[in-house]
């Protein structure tokens, strides 16, 4: 299993990482102000994706192949309303746990 963790330490370093990941499965991001997506969001076999005290930019994630979805005091500004989490979450069709702290 391939995994990555971001965090507050090594936010700077993810734009290190332009290009995508085929093979990595396991994300975690934590305590960063600005979020940049590494691997340009092209992560096709991540299956959980665990976002803890940073902004969630949707929009930037390939998020279709994801089972578990775990999310941790996401910042207010970063919150959706019902109506788009709800669009978001019928995007994930293989997944199958959802974590909203």
């Amino acid at each position: 299993m391939f995994t990555f963790q971001i965090s507050k330490m090594f936010q700077g370093y993810s734009t290190s990482f332009p290009h995508g990941a085929p093979q990595l499965q396991v994300l975690t991001i934590s305590d960063v102000s600005r979020l940049t997506i590494p691997f340009g969001g092209d992560t096709p076999a991540l299956r959980t994706l665990k976002l803890s005290y940073c902004p969630v930019p949707w929009c930037l994630f390939k998020l279709s192949s994801l089972t578990t979805l775990i999310l941790e005091c996401v910042p207010v500004q970063s919150q959706q309303s019902t109506e788009e989490f709800l669009a978001m979450l019928s995007r994930l069709q293989n997944l199958k746990h959802l974590d909203r702290g």
